[in-house]
């Protein structure tokens, strides 16, 4: 699960974290130690930036709006809550 921000209300400790472009569109971020995926931007706007809910100190304070790329899911999982669903990202 990803939570979006606006890239100026996040400042990353360039010293903890390692990018690496895994495709053509796409940047992620990882903790270098570990390997913890941390952050996830496309390269064509700089605009936002997702990071993995999983690693803030608190996810129970983001949860969940809306499903994204549910194309993509796996076929024995059903999505069936009332939240908004979106096969490919948000308005499509």
């Amino acid at each position: 699960m990803w939570a979006e921000f606006p890239v100026s209300q996040v400042e990353l400790d360039q010293s903890v974290i390692q990018f690496y472009s895994s495709s053509d569109v796409a940047e992620r971020g990882f903790c270098p130690r570990c390997g913890t995926t941390l952050t996830f931007q496309y390269t064509g706007s700089r605009e936002n930036i997702d990071i993995s809910v999983a690693t803030l100190d608190d996810p129970s304070n983001m949860p969940p709006e809306d499903h994204l790329w549910t194309k993509s899911k796996i076929a024995w999982f059903d999505v069936d809550d009332q939240l908004p669903k979106y096969r490919d990202h948000r308005g499509s």
